[in-house]
């Protein structure tokens, strides 16, 4: 009688499925990312004086851009991703909202939690939309409202990197009616097994060339869209430094996969010969 009552009801029980991520999102509920972090504020404070501000002001507005989330006694950065939501719509845009708890990490402290949920967005590729967010990343700083989020954590993992150079630097440009020195972009570039690979932008940018120094960017991210390397600096100087924690690795697995051969070859000798 269950059977037969449980065969009735089956078919109107509806049944809730997650939907599909996109093919361009490389994330997963459950994920962690960690990022060994480098902050040195006082490098925007220079920025500040050279503008003109007096250095009391420098300084105050340096602590309120640079938050509890960008203090610069913070050496890691931990994110886990909660929730990675439906794909949506935004001006025929497409993107992916996902949901993280922050955690932030001082020298010989533990993890500690910045906020319990977060929520950002990876925008489906598309050569205008990445050329507008790389555009505002680059200068964050020099328009005065650098944060957290103008550190890309996640993309969309089929950028045309060169392409969006070769935009960005032309939208550099028309904005600032310029000579080279002003402003341009380029592909940022590492190397996998001997070949270079366009992984990310490397751009730069100076409001007035007569008393300021250049506020440089280098992005660079995996083949799934995490940041790999962030570097944001004033003359030169780290301002911002994230290095993904597995880096080195990730980079030069190749040299790490010779090594190994070379030492198997290398005791598979010294067995041969003892025979």
């Amino acid at each position: 009688m269950i059977f037969l009552i449980t065969i009735l009801i089956i078919p109107f029980i509806s049944f809730a499925t997650a939907a599909p991520i996109p093919d361009y999102v490389n994330i997963n509920e459950g994920d962690e990312l960690i990022w060994d972090v480098f902050i040195d504020d006082g490098e925007y404070e220079d920025y500040l004086t050279d503008l003109g501000y007096s250095d009391e002001f420098a300084e105050n507005y340096t602590k309120y851009i640079f938050d509890d989330e960008l203090d610069d006694d913070i050496v890691g950065w931990k994110i886990k991703i909660l929730e990675v939501e439906e794909e949506d719509e935004a001006d025929d845009e497409k993107y992916v909202e996902y949901k993280y708890r922050h955690y932030i990490k001082e020298e010989d402290e533990d993890w500690k939690v910045e906020d319990q949920k977060d929520d950002r967005d990876i925008w489906k590729y598309d050569k205008d939309v990445y050329t507008d967010l790389f555009y505002a990343y680059t200068v964050a700083g020099s328009y005065g409202w650098y944060s957290g989020y103008a550190i890309p954590l996640i993309v969309a993992d089929n950028v045309k990197w060169g392409k969006v150079a070769e935009e960005l630097d032309d939208e550099f440009d028309d904005d600032y009616d310029r000579d080279d020195e002003s402003a341009g972009a380029e592909t940022a570039t590492s190397m996998y097994f001997f070949m270079q690979k366009e992984n990310g932008i490397s751009s730069f940018v100076n409001d007035d060339e007569d008393h300021l120094e250049d506020f440089t960017l280098i992005v660079q991210f995996t083949d799934n869209g995490i940041l790999l390397y962030y570097n944001y600096a004033y003359d030169g100087d780290t301002i911002v430094e994230f290095e993904l924690q597995y880096r080195m690795v990730y980079q030069w697995w190749w040299a790490a996969a010779l090594i190994a051969v070379a030492a198997i070859i290398i005791i598979v000798i010294i067995l041969i010969k003892r025979r």
